[in-house]
């Protein structure tokens, strides 16, 4: 059953984006901490000149792809962390770190919290990041 936008009751939010090959008519949306936390993976999964209207928009991490995972990792932290605080602007971000998991895939914990909340402690999200096929993916 899809959510009349009259009826959400939420300042903040977004529909939630689903795995390919999911019902896309749920109507469900994300709000609060989730809604943050979606923007924060559609940036990092957004390559650099894929939207149209601001070219520069998104993460350029592309380049790393050939890359060795000693090499690219930092790198990796660095153009994650450059895409947050460009592009995410409800946020404030600490120091991103990335373990290696396998070839091209990395879990990136991102510590963030709600811009203007000076004390609140940061909140971590884990997100995989997988560069393949030309693209990067973050879930």
């Amino acid at each position: 059953m899809m959510i009349e936008r009259s009826e959400i009751p939420y300042i903040h939010w977004q529909k939630r984006l689903v795995a390919a090959g999911s019902d896309m008519l749920s109507g469900e949306i994300v709000s609060d901490f989730s809604d943050i936390e979606q923007e924060i993976a559609v940036i990092v999964s957004t390559m650099i000149g894929s939207v149209p209207t601001n070219p520069l928009k998104g993460c350029d991490l592309m380049p790393l792809i050939d890359m060795p995972s000693e090499e690219a990792t930092p790198l990796i932290c660095q153009k994650i962390w450059d895409a947050i605080t460009a592009w995410v602007v409800r946020v404030e971000v600490d120091t991103i770190t990335a373990t290696p998991v396998d070839i091209q895939h990395w879990k990136v914990t991102i510590p963030w919290r709600p811009r203007g909340d000076v004390l609140a402690q940061f909140k971590n999200f884990d997100l995989n990041v997988r560069l393949a096929g030309g693209f990067a993916y973050a879930s």
